[in-house]
């Protein structure tokens, strides 16, 4: 199946993921790097440094915005950081297509505990 640029390149079909977070993130998530006839499933894994909770997911600067991962269309994506959901994985799923943004916010308390928020958003083709 031939990429978007006619070039014979398989489409990965990865959903993004914007992690605007206070702390280290560990992400893991499975993304297809074949085709639908020919599957070629790997599972990626990424330690994502901190941008800061606050930033603009889609800011044109990348010192101003946040870090991204992706994961197949609608597949899990696992985050790990110190202090999120008491030590366990957090989960969430990447969207379905290139017409949206998952943006996930990891804030960090002055406890040390880290909470979560996420929001589906329309990307900006």
């Amino acid at each position: 199946m031939p990429g978007p640029e006619g070039n014979g390149d398989p489409d990965p079909k990865v959903g993004l993921v914007a992690l605007c977070s206070d702390v280290l993130v560990h992400a893991r998530s499975t993304v297809n790097f074949g085709s639908t006839a020919k599957p070629d499933i790997k599972k990626i894994e990424n330690k994502i440094g901190s941008s800061g909770h606050d930033r603009d997911p889609f800011a044109d600067d990348a010192s101003a915005g946040c870090q991204n991962t992706s994961g197949a269309y609608g597949s899990r994506v696992i985050l790990k950081a110190p202090g999120l959901n008491s030590g366990k994985p957090w989960t969430v799923t990447a969207p379905e297509d290139r017409n949206h943004v998952l943006v996930v916010r990891l804030t960090q308390h002055a406890d040390g505990t880290v909470t979560g928020t996420k929001e589906l958003l329309r990307a900006h083709n």
